[in-house]
């Protein structure tokens, strides 16, 4: 949805921040989105389902309005 309407509003704790989502399916992109989840989620059984390939490339960035 965010790539057919870029305008979004993210809520993070709490708050509503405006945003523009960026499709950002680049190499550099994809590497720093797969690290950060690797991170983040590397003691979930999800892991791997959320680094497919096919998954990747649905990489966006957001950026303040």
């Amino acid at each position: 949805e965010a790539l057919a309407n870029p305008e979004v509003v993210l809520h993070v704790g709490g708050s509503a921040l405006p945003a523009r989502a960026v499709h950002t399916p680049d190499p550099d992109s994809i590497a720093a989105a797969s690290a950060g989840l690797q991170r983040k989620y590397a003691d979930s059984p999800y892991l791997e389902s959320m680094i497919r390939d096919e998954i990747l490339e649905a990489t966006l960035r957001f950026e303040p309005r």
